[in-house]
């Protein structure tokens, strides 16, 4: 009974895990789909972040880069820096596709908890991606200078799912 109950709960969170839907405050919910057929080796290396959800953590981030790596065995990981308070910081975490060909992912900074993530928006030159999840979102690209009109079609694309203006933080690149 407990494995029938463990193989039910693990085909229900792969399922899940395939569309995240994002509520809004007006309570609808905005369905986010993963990217198809994404190559994890291709996505791996240097991304600048370009923007992300504002919160008084992170409000004062500036020069935030993440690096997306998979090592021998094949498993993914990110390590993040990124210059806040005067220091220069770091914090990594742990990734895992949830059906392996998708840009649907899991993403632990403790190891434990894992949230799930979609890479919505992956244009063909692998130069910007837009990431979002239940409460959280990340604009990133190869470069760290990002056109005004770039800014503006991923800007309504955020908007478009369900986040507001004030939520954007825009990530200073020196």
């Amino acid at each position: 009974m407990y494995k029938k109950f463990l193989v039910f709960l693990g085909l229900a969170l792969l399922i899940s895990g395939c569309q995240i839907s994002k509520s809004v405050e007006n309570n609808e919910t905005v369905a986010v789909e993963a990217v198809k057929d994404m190559n994890y080796y291709k996505f791996s290396g240097i991304w600048y972040e370009i923007a992300t959800l504002k919160s008084d953590e992170i409000a004062a981030r500036t020069n935030s880069t993440i690096n997306y790596s998979i090592n021998e065995n094949g498993r993914m990981s990110y390590l993040k820096r990124y210059f806040e308070d005067g220091k220069d910081r770091v914090s990594k975490g742990k990734i895992r596709p949830i059906d392996g060909k998708s840009g649907a992912l899991e993403i632990s900074e403790w190891g434990i908890f894992y949230e799930p993530y979609n890479v919505i928006n992956l244009d063909g030159e692998l130069e910007t991606a837009l990431i979002i999840g239940e409460n959280n979102f990340w604009l990133i690209s190869r470069k760290k200078a990002f056109p005004e009109l770039l800014r503006a079609i991923y800007e309504e694309q955020i908007l478009e799912r369900g986040f507001t203006t004030n939520q954007i933080h825009w990530v200073e690149h020196k």
